[in-house]
């Protein structure tokens, strides 16, 4: 059982490496904690980064919050992340929690010793035919 029933990343300070528009459409980082769990393509439904490289998205709470340990997170539907890592920023400094090469999953879940954190940060990159983004449509952290 959770020590968190529901989903602090809403109530986070969100980052992000930078974000894809075209054409006057963005990819907004709000739509990774907007409760739709959808798998679809679209910006209305993900976010997505739009540099090549760096790309990672965090989540941030000023005062930290206790007895976090887990985060989930769904991709978008046929651009899986290949790679990612997940990092923590607790008392203690920074801590990875998750680090996946070869990945091909859509919905995953890690968990991790419930602690206090101030920031989880999700940095990756997308399938062999998107390399250098990373999307990412819902975002769940408890």
């Amino acid at each position: 059982m959770f020590h968190r029933k529901s989903n602090v990343a809403k109530s986070a300070s969100i980052g992000a490496s930078s974000t894809l528009c075209k054409y006057g459409d963005c990819y907004d980082k709000k739509n990774m904690v907007d409760d739709d769990r959808n798998e679809e393509l679209g910006s209305r439904n993900s976010w997505v980064s739009d540099n090549r490289g760096d790309t990672w998205v965090s989540f941030s709470w000023a005062k930290g919050l206790e007895d976090l340990e887990q985060v989930y997170f769904i991709g978008t539907a046929g651009y899986e992340p290949d790679q990612y890592k997940i990092s923590v920023r607790t008392d203690r400094g920074w801590q990875i929690v998750a680090d996946v090469a070869g990945n091909s999953e859509l919905k995953i879940c890690h968990r991790f010793p419930a602690t206090k954190v101030y920031t989880v940060k999700i940095e990756g990159s997308g399938p062999s035919h998107e390399p250098l983004k990373l999307r990412l449509n819902e975002v769940v952290i408890r």
